[in-house]
């Protein structure tokens, strides 16, 4: 499947989300998920590819991301595959003894929505607010219009890109487990998840 996708910066999740309540369909509501990126002595890296193992409470899977394209300026492009797993710890032990290792960890909370022809993403990282829309190429910017965003506004960057951004602006160095703080995902659990 080839998977098509924008990003917006947003200044505050509320308005959005209280935005998508009345105009969409709440498909999952907030979770945290925690993403664990494997490769093999950065090949995998250098060839554009992407392998994760994404955890939540309810499901678990396992993603190939192929190298990106773009089938419409601003709008990244790319092969995914997917499978469920009822045994993550499992694929985990799997992945480390054939050899890959973990390149990054990196949490979130999020809620998915549907809205019209696509898919979007409300996401909190340790590092910001955003929004992300799935769909047809075609259907991405009438989405975003609908959601009150300039599609020219749209970034095609990947989460690890724009918090590499962010280190640099902050003044800090990129790590490589990007997590929230204890007693911050702890408030955010119970302001979020209640």
């Amino acid at each position: 499947m080839i998977e098509h996708e924008v990003k917006f910066i947003l200044p505050e999740l509320m308005p959005m989300h209280q935005l998508l309540s009345a105009q969409a369909t709440l498909l999952v509501s907030w979770h945290l998920e925690k993403n664990t990126l494997y490769d093999y002595q950065g090949i995998l890296r250098s060839q554009g590819k992407l392998l994760r193992l994404r955890q939540r409470e309810q499901k678990s899977t396992l993603t190939f991301k192929g190298p990106v394209f773009y089938a419409q300026e601003n709008i990244k492009s790319r092969q995914e595959v997917e499978c469920d797993l009822d045994t993550p710890q499992n694929m985990e032990i799997i992945l480390l003894g054939l050899g890959y290792s973990v390149s990054v960890y990196y949490e979130k909370f999020r809620s998915i929505w549907s809205l019209g022809q696509g898919t979007v993403y409300l996401d909190l990282l340790p590092f910001g607010k955003f929004l992300e829309i799935e769909g047809g190429p075609e259907d991405i910017p009438n989405l975003a219009q609908t959601l009150g965003l300039d599609p020219k506004q749209a970034l095609a960057q990947s989460y690890l890109f724009l918090y590499d951004s962010w280190c640099k602006k902050q003044g800090c160095l990129p790590e490589t487990h990007i997590a929230f703080e204890p007693a911050e995902k702890i408030r955010l659990t119970h302001l979020l998840m209640a």
